[in-house]
C-alpha cells in the first residue's frame, strides 16, 4: 500500500487526527497540492515530509514513516529489478563487506 494512503487515514480519520487536507497542510507547513499528491499516491514520501510528520505526530518516528516508503518501493519495484541483467562480481570477499556494514552498524 502506498504510504500516502496510510498517512491520509492517520491525518483525516475521525478516530485519529480528524484534519481536512487543507488543515493538515497548514499544520505541516506545506502547500495543499504537495500533501494531496502524497495522499493520493502520486508522490513518494520524502525524508523532509517524514520529518514534518514526525514533528506533527511525535509518537511516530521518522524511521517508521520512511519504512512505509521503503516497503512500498520494494514491493512494487521488485519485479522490475529482477529482470536487470547484472552479473555478480567475482572474487568478492563477503566477510569484508559484512565487516564494513557491521563497523557502520548497518543491519540487513
Amino acid at each position: 500500500m502506498h504510504p500516502g494512503k496510510i498517512i491520509a487515514e492517520v491525518l483525516t480519520s475521525e478516530d485519529c487526527c480528524n484534519l481536512s487536507v487543507d488543515e493538515a497542510a497548514k499544520q505541516l507547513k506545506v502547500h495543499r497540492a504537495t500533501l494531496y499528491r502524497l495522499l493520493s499516491g502520486k508522490a513518494n514520501l520524502s525524508l523532509e515530509m517524514a520529518i514534518r510528520l514526525s514533528k506533527l505526530l511525535p509518537v511516530i518516528e521518522i524511521e517508521t514513516w520512511m519504512k512505509l516508503q521503503k516497503d512500498y518501493d520494494t514491493s512494487t519495484n521488485n519485479k522490475c529489478y529482477m529482470n536487470l541483467d547484472i552479473k555478480p562480481l567475482r572474487m568478492v570477499n563477503v566477510n569484508s563487506i559484512k565487516n564494513i556494514f557491521k563497523k557502520h552498524k548497518i543491519t540487513n
